[in-house]
Protein backbone atom coordinates (compact mmCIF):
# COMPACT_ATOMS: atom_id res chain seq x y z
CA UNK A 1 0.00 0.00 0.00
CA UNK A 2 2.58 2.10 0.74
CA UNK A 3 4.51 1.84 -2.82
CA UNK A 4 1.18 2.48 -4.06
CA UNK A 5 0.64 5.78 -2.07
CA UNK A 6 3.76 7.13 -2.83
CA UNK A 7 3.69 6.46 -6.74
CA UNK A 8 0.24 7.69 -6.99
CA UNK A 9 1.19 11.11 -5.33
CA UNK A 10 4.73 11.55 -6.90
CA UNK A 11 3.67 10.23 -10.48
CA UNK A 12 0.32 11.67 -10.59
CA UNK A 13 -0.94 14.88 -11.97
CA UNK A 14 -3.76 16.51 -13.88
CA UNK A 15 -2.25 15.87 -17.00
CA UNK A 16 -2.65 12.18 -16.72
CA UNK A 17 -6.53 12.62 -17.15
CA UNK A 18 -7.63 11.33 -20.52
CA UNK A 19 -9.72 13.93 -23.04
CA UNK A 20 -12.36 12.11 -23.46
CA UNK A 21 -12.68 12.32 -19.87
CA UNK A 22 -12.29 16.12 -19.77
CA UNK A 23 -14.67 16.62 -22.92
CA UNK A 24 -17.16 14.29 -20.70
CA UNK A 25 -16.56 16.96 -17.33
CA UNK A 26 -17.04 19.81 -19.57
CA UNK A 27 -20.00 18.66 -21.08
CA UNK A 28 -21.40 17.63 -17.30
CA UNK A 29 -20.29 21.35 -16.47
CA UNK A 30 -22.14 23.42 -19.14
CA UNK A 31 -25.30 21.20 -18.88
CA UNK A 32 -24.99 21.69 -14.18
CA UNK A 33 -24.43 25.60 -15.28
CA UNK A 34 -27.82 25.65 -17.73
CA UNK A 35 -29.79 23.86 -14.65
CA UNK A 36 -27.99 25.83 -12.03
CA UNK A 37 -29.28 28.95 -13.76
CA UNK A 38 -32.90 26.91 -13.90
CA UNK A 39 -33.16 26.28 -10.83
CA UNK A 40 -32.05 30.19 -9.78
CA UNK A 41 -34.89 31.74 -11.94
CA UNK A 42 -37.67 28.56 -11.45
CA UNK A 43 -37.20 27.94 -7.25
CA UNK A 44 -34.69 31.23 -6.49
CA UNK A 45 -32.32 28.41 -5.00
CA UNK A 46 -28.73 28.11 -5.45
CA UNK A 47 -27.90 24.53 -5.48
CA UNK A 48 -24.45 25.31 -5.83
CA UNK A 49 -24.30 27.68 -2.96
CA UNK A 50 -20.59 27.89 -1.38
CA UNK A 51 -21.25 26.90 1.75
CA UNK A 52 -22.90 23.66 1.18
CA UNK A 53 -20.01 22.79 -1.12
CA UNK A 54 -17.54 23.66 1.60
CA UNK A 55 -19.42 21.44 4.10
CA UNK A 56 -19.69 18.51 1.61
CA UNK A 57 -15.74 18.87 0.41
CA UNK A 58 -14.42 19.10 4.12
CA UNK A 59 -16.71 15.93 4.82
CA UNK A 60 -15.90 13.82 1.66
CA UNK A 61 -12.10 15.05 2.11
CA UNK A 62 -12.13 13.49 5.70
CA UNK A 63 -13.70 10.43 4.62
CA UNK A 64 -11.62 9.99 1.84
CA UNK A 65 -8.12 10.24 3.72
CA UNK A 66 -9.49 8.10 6.36
CA UNK A 67 -10.37 5.20 4.19
CA UNK A 68 -7.34 5.61 2.00
CA UNK A 69 -5.35 5.34 5.58
CA UNK A 70 -7.56 2.65 7.01
CA UNK A 71 -6.89 0.24 3.70
CA UNK A 72 -3.33 -1.37 5.33
CA UNK A 73 -4.29 -1.25 8.50
CA UNK A 74 -6.62 -4.16 10.43
CA UNK A 75 -7.59 -2.07 13.61
CA UNK A 76 -8.69 1.72 12.86
CA UNK A 77 -9.24 4.11 16.23
CA UNK A 78 -9.68 0.78 18.31
CA UNK A 79 -12.27 -0.75 15.79
CA UNK A 80 -11.85 -3.36 13.48
CA UNK A 81 -11.00 -1.86 9.72
CA UNK A 82 -14.80 -3.41 8.29
CA UNK A 83 -16.41 -1.79 11.42
CA UNK A 84 -14.32 1.23 10.24
CA UNK A 85 -15.64 1.01 6.58
CA UNK A 86 -19.16 0.36 7.97
CA UNK A 87 -19.05 3.85 10.14
CA UNK A 88 -17.41 5.47 6.58
CA UNK A 89 -20.35 4.16 5.07
CA UNK A 90 -23.25 4.56 7.15
CA UNK A 91 -22.11 8.53 7.33
CA UNK A 92 -21.84 8.63 2.98
CA UNK A 93 -25.33 7.70 3.32
CA UNK A 94 -26.53 9.61 6.24
CA UNK A 95 -25.36 12.47 4.52
CA UNK A 96 -26.92 11.99 1.29
CA UNK A 97 -29.73 11.75 2.98
CA UNK A 98 -29.77 15.10 5.34
CA UNK A 99 -28.73 16.48 1.80
CA UNK A 100 -31.95 15.26 0.07
CA UNK A 101 -34.34 16.65 3.04
CA UNK A 102 -32.35 19.88 2.21
CA UNK A 103 -33.22 19.89 -1.15
CA UNK A 104 -36.61 18.89 -0.45
CA UNK A 105 -37.65 21.98 1.45
CA UNK A 106 -36.14 24.24 -1.69
CA UNK A 107 -37.94 22.29 -4.62
CA UNK A 108 -39.88 19.07 -4.79
CA UNK A 109 -38.97 15.41 -4.84
CA UNK A 110 -37.92 14.75 -8.43
CA UNK A 111 -35.66 18.01 -8.32
CA UNK A 112 -34.17 17.62 -4.75
CA UNK A 113 -33.24 13.96 -5.69
CA UNK A 114 -31.68 15.65 -8.83
CA UNK A 115 -29.79 18.69 -6.87
CA UNK A 116 -28.33 16.01 -4.72
CA UNK A 117 -26.73 13.76 -7.36
CA UNK A 118 -25.89 17.13 -8.70
CA UNK A 119 -24.06 18.18 -5.72
CA UNK A 120 -22.61 14.94 -4.83
CA UNK A 121 -20.77 14.84 -8.72
CA UNK A 122 -19.47 18.22 -8.10
CA UNK A 123 -18.11 17.44 -4.57
CA UNK A 124 -17.10 14.03 -5.51
CA UNK A 125 -14.95 14.82 -8.85
CA UNK A 126 -13.37 18.02 -6.14
CA UNK A 127 -12.56 15.58 -3.61
CA UNK A 128 -10.69 13.35 -6.16
CA UNK A 129 -8.93 15.52 -8.55
CA UNK A 130 -8.16 18.11 -6.11
CA UNK A 131 -7.95 17.06 -2.84
CA UNK A 132 -6.89 13.34 -3.18
CA UNK A 133 -3.86 14.46 -4.84
CA UNK A 134 -2.88 16.17 -1.12
CA UNK A 135 -3.98 13.34 0.60
CA UNK A 136 -2.00 10.85 -0.93
CA UNK A 137 1.10 13.23 -0.64
CA UNK A 138 0.50 13.66 3.25
CA UNK A 139 -0.37 9.68 3.34
CA UNK A 140 3.25 9.26 1.47
CA UNK A 141 5.30 11.04 3.20
CA UNK A 142 3.08 9.74 6.64
CA UNK A 143 4.29 6.15 5.29
CA UNK A 144 8.02 7.27 4.78
CA UNK A 145 8.49 8.80 7.75
CA UNK A 146 6.66 6.03 9.67
CA UNK A 147 8.68 3.22 8.20
CA UNK A 148 12.25 5.30 8.57
CA UNK A 149 11.38 5.56 12.04
CA UNK A 150 10.38 1.32 12.63
CA UNK A 151 13.58 1.33 11.41
CA UNK A 152 15.14 3.60 13.38
CA UNK A 153 13.52 2.00 16.52
CA UNK A 154 14.48 -1.79 15.42
CA UNK A 155 17.80 -0.83 14.83
CA UNK A 156 17.36 0.63 18.35
CA UNK A 157 15.87 -1.85 19.98
CA UNK A 158 18.18 -4.62 18.75
CA UNK A 159 21.67 -2.75 19.63
CA UNK A 160 20.33 -2.25 23.37
CA UNK A 161 19.29 -5.40 23.42
CA UNK A 162 22.87 -6.61 22.54
CA UNK A 163 25.51 -6.14 26.19
CA UNK A 164 28.65 -4.81 25.71
CA UNK A 165 31.54 -6.84 27.33
CA UNK A 166 32.91 -3.95 29.68
CA UNK A 167 35.30 -6.19 31.84
CA UNK A 168 37.33 -9.59 32.22
CA UNK A 169 38.76 -10.23 34.84
CA UNK A 170 40.42 -14.03 36.03
CA UNK A 171 39.33 -15.61 39.63
CA UNK A 172 41.43 -18.72 40.34
CA UNK A 173 40.24 -21.57 37.21
CA UNK A 174 37.62 -19.30 36.61
CA UNK A 175 37.15 -16.02 34.43
CA UNK A 176 34.33 -13.91 35.23
CA UNK A 177 32.89 -11.35 32.05
CA UNK A 178 30.94 -8.27 33.14
CA UNK A 179 29.03 -5.96 31.01
CA UNK A 180 28.53 -1.85 31.33
CA UNK A 181 26.71 -2.35 34.80
CA UNK A 182 29.13 -4.70 36.58
CA UNK A 183 26.54 -7.45 35.81
CA UNK A 184 27.89 -11.16 34.99
CA UNK A 185 27.58 -12.06 31.33
CA UNK A 186 29.05 -15.53 32.11
CA UNK A 187 31.89 -17.74 33.31
CA UNK A 188 34.26 -20.21 31.79
CA UNK A 189 36.69 -22.41 32.98
CA UNK A 190 40.19 -21.30 31.78
CA UNK A 191 42.79 -18.76 31.69
CA UNK A 192 41.91 -15.18 30.07
CA UNK A 193 43.88 -14.32 26.94
CA UNK A 194 41.92 -11.27 26.69
CA UNK A 195 39.05 -9.54 25.61
CA UNK A 196 37.07 -6.65 23.56
CA UNK A 197 33.83 -5.16 23.70
CA UNK A 198 32.32 -8.02 21.94
CA UNK A 199 34.91 -11.12 22.58
CA UNK A 200 36.54 -12.51 25.25
CA UNK A 201 39.23 -14.69 24.59
CA UNK A 202 40.07 -18.29 27.01
CA UNK A 203 42.78 -20.81 26.68
CA UNK A 204 41.71 -24.03 27.83
CA UNK A 205 42.97 -27.31 29.41
CA UNK A 206 43.52 -28.64 25.78
CA UNK A 207 45.93 -25.35 24.86
CA UNK A 208 43.24 -23.93 22.51
CA UNK A 209 42.76 -20.57 22.87
CA UNK A 210 38.17 -20.32 22.30
CA UNK A 211 36.68 -17.13 21.42
CA UNK A 212 33.20 -16.52 23.14
CA UNK A 213 30.89 -13.93 22.35
CA UNK A 214 28.71 -11.99 24.97
CA UNK A 215 26.76 -15.18 25.99
CA UNK A 216 29.82 -17.12 26.28
CA UNK A 217 29.21 -19.26 22.79
CA UNK A 218 32.10 -20.17 21.38
CA UNK A 219 32.83 -18.41 18.20
CA UNK A 220 36.07 -19.63 17.00
CA UNK A 221 38.93 -21.31 18.43
CA UNK A 222 42.50 -21.61 17.16
CA UNK A 223 45.76 -23.12 18.87
CA UNK A 224 47.37 -21.12 21.68
CA UNK A 225 51.09 -19.12 20.92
Amino acid sequence: MEKIINMNAQDFSISDVPIWLWILLSCILIAAFVYWRYCRKRYNFDIFNVPTMICLAILFGFMFYFYIDSIDKDVVFEMSKSSFHLILSLTLILTIIGLYFYNLKKTNWYIAFLNTFLQILAVGIFVILMIGKIVLKFLGSNSSSGTQSSSDNTVSSSNSLTPAISMAVQKGGLVFVFDEKNRTLFTTPGILQGYTSSTVSVKKDSGWVFVCDVKGNTISTHPSG
